[in-house]
């Protein structure tokens, strides 16, 4: 949340709280509030009841909790480079022999929930890409395209990958690799130590696994 969205929360538990609690700070009568101490006028304010502070501080509480939330940062989404290299991996389908792409694209689909399963049915992450691979992709494409049966052909092409690099975020980082992730789960590992950056499977234990290709 940018500081602009607090400052606008912060201002409007002000408000809410001088609405609510304002009506607590009244003068007594004349004669009781007025005490003259040369030409200045002094007024005795009635004290909040213990009820009314104790609603005031949970009020105070839940405000600060939501904004800690509001505040906290997003996972990071691949970066532009990392983006571009996955949505321009080579198309995979029923047979295919691609080994590395075949494991990096069942490491996702072992840790996305609904083609896990599948995935586990089929052997694991084991490389080959079967019917319970063309399975599991099958389901993604049906979550990723709800109304568009055209593509839910089990096949991996760009459209497909693009999703996927979308559903990705960078994780572990130093500067000689990153791992890509999904829902914290290491699905690639990119080895940034030689010029350009090489790509690497991660296994179901996420460790780094078989060799994909290098940019």
């Amino acid at each position: 949340m940018n500081l602009p969205d607090q400052q606008f929360i912060i201002a409007l538990s002000h408000l809410i709280c001088a609405r609510q609690y304002g009506s607590h700070l009244i003068a007594v009568n004349h004669q009781q509030q007025k005490a003259r101490v040369g030409d200045t006028t002094q007024f005795r304010l009635r004290r909040p009841n213990m009820k009314t502070m104790k609603k005031a501080l949970v009020f105070v509480l839940v405000l600060v909790m939501m904004i800690s939330v509001m505040a906290l940062p997003a996972s990071a989404k691949l970066s532009t480079t990392y983006f571009s290299d996955v949505s321009g991996f080579v198309e995979l389908y029923n047979g295919s022999l691609a080994n590395g792409y075949i494991r990096a694209l069942q490491a996702f689909l072992y840790h996305y929930p609904y083609t896990q399963a599948t995935i586990i049915s089929g052997g694991g992450i084991d490389g080959g890409y079967g019917s319970a691979t063309e399975s599991a992709v099958k389901i993604y494409q049906q979550k990723k395209w709800p109304y568009n049966k055209n593509e839910w052909d089990g096949r991996v092409g760009s459209k497909t990958w693009t999703k996927i690099a979308n559903d990705l975020s960078e994780g572990e980082a130093t500067m000689e690799h990153v791992y890509l992730c999904y829902n914290g789960n290491h699905v690639m590992f990119v080895d940034l130590r030689a010029e350009g950056r090489t790509y690497y499977s991660c296994n179901a234990q996420g460790e780094k696994d078989r060799y994909i290709r290098s940019y």
